[in-house]
């Protein structure tokens, strides 16, 4: 087969970054710095592939010797992969080479001399070595705890500088994207963040200061945290109001985005990495999510439009999507006056009809409508005024009926596939359920 166009493009790409790589040894500082933003404008044009075939161990082992044998400042060091790690957390890669390498370990001691040893501090060149190593990191539990209390505090004094200017926010922006790597295994003080992320949340919640990727880091950096402190509810729902900012974003990423590819090898929109970044964020929430707080209803509507947009382009966060909405039917079921605005039975019903309907798919989305079956045949209903409660239950019967779903699921019996037995069982219960609703 022929390689394309832009497959050799890309290949010529990927050649000549990592021949300049090779040339760094034999250059001075200063030659090193205009190689290396040349390197950094070649990253800038690579799609997801060619990210990830750069970043090799032989990258960040060559790079290491040259810091090691002084051959390479530590700013020059900073300013390559401050921009790789940037890219390399921007598409959600989760290439592990940098916790492979030695090369972790010396940016770690370079935090700490930085930090504790140097007279004077560099805040610079601190913050952009803090960046390097959280942007790049991504193995569990491979950072030190020690890194935490230097490198939060100095990531959070970047994010509240209010300047208005490109490369202010441009920092901002790095700072924030830095600080949303540290994974929700990773238990954290709310003294070393807790403030300074509601001050940063709440002024652009006023002002609009920050980039649309920074203010998705700040909501995952503290959705994050969630994880291990269920306190915080009080202040995701309630206070910083995350459903309705969650929903907000996403209906205005949506109207930047060109979801159909021009091109074999497209090269991934910012604003649809923005968008995969805030799906995944929501993903991590099932146990904050419920439709009777502020915004959460808006939001099942955003994902349901983001699910059938992505259907094509990104399969995979469609299908994720799908799923989420099926371990969260429960608490979608209890407002299940969502189901008559954001279409979603809809949306369901096309993802059966599918001609490449995957049999995971197949199986949660018919779980999905055993869910809502069960929950309408429920006797006693806590907390809902019963009479609203069997109009609803009607208008929602009828639009199951009106889009045909008891007829597209008991269709799957007829279906000959070894690998959908399960589904076919549950299609006959869902049919039992249909009768009797």
């Amino acid at each position: 087969m022929k390689a394309t166009t832009d497959e050799r493009l890309n290949k010529k790409l990927t050649g000549n970054f990592i021949e300049l790589a090779s040339t760094l040894s034999k250059l001075n500082e200063s030659e090193q710095k205009q190689k290396i933003i040349e390197m950094n404008g070649m990253i800038n044009e690579m799609n997801k592939n060619d990210l990830d075939s750069v970043m090799s161990v032989e990258l960040f082992r060559d790079i290491n010797e040259l810091i090691n044998d002084e051959k390479m400042t530590v700013e020059n060091a900073a300013l390559l992969f401050g921009h790789i790690g940037y890219c390399k957390s921007l598409f959600s890669l989760t290439k592990k080479n940098f916790d492979r390498t030695s090369l972790i370990d010396s940016f770690g001691g370079m935090i700490f001399y930085e930090y504790r040893v140097k007279e004077e501090k560099n805040e610079k060149l601190l913050a952009d070595l803090c960046e390097c190593y959280l942007s790049l990191l991504d193995g569990r539990f491979v950072c030190s705890y020690d890194i935490f209390p230097i490198s939060i505090p100095c990531l959070l004094k970047v994010a509240l500088n209010k300047e208005e200017s490109k490369e202010a926010q441009k920092e901002v922006e790095m700072a924030l994207l830095a600080l949303s790597k540290i994974g929700k295994y990773y238990t954290i003080e709310q003294n070393l963040y807790l403030k300074e992320i509601k001050e940063i949340i709440k002024c652009h919640q006023e002002h609009h200061n920050l980039t649309r990727l920074a203010y998705q880091s700040v909501w995952e950096f503290l959705i994050n945290r969630f994880y291990h402190e269920e306190s915080l509810e009080e202040v995701i729902v309630n206070e910083l109001h995350f459903g309705r900012e969650a929903a907000r974003e996403l209906e205005e990423l949506s109207k930047c985005v060109k979801w159909k590819k021009e091109k074999e090898n497209w090269k991934e929109q910012k604003e649809v990495s923005v968008m995969k970044r805030w799906a995944e964020t929501i993903h991590n929430l099932p146990s904050l999510f419920n439709l009777l707080q502020e915004g959460f209803d808006k939001l099942i509507c955003c994902l349901v439009k983001l699910c059938r947009a992505s259907r094509n382009d990104e399969p995979e966060l469609s299908d994720a999507t799908v799923t989420w909405f099926h371990s969260n039917s429960r608490s979608i079921c209890d407002g299940i006056g969502i189901f008559l605005e954001s279409d979603i039975l809809v949306l369901f019903l096309e993802n059966i009809q599918q001609s490449t309907l995957k049999t995971a798919i197949a199986r949660v989305s018919l779980e999905f409508f055993l869910d809502i079956s069960r929950r309408l045949r429920r006797n006693s209903i806590e907390d809902f005024n019963r009479k609203h409660w069997k109009k609803t239950k009607r208008m929602v019967f009828d639009q199951m009926e009106e889009q045909g779903c008891e007829d597209v699921i008991t269709s799957f019996n007829d279906v000959e596939r070894t690998d959908i037995t399960n589904v076919n069982i549950m299609s006959e219960s869902l049919k039992e359920y249909f009768v009797f609703l």
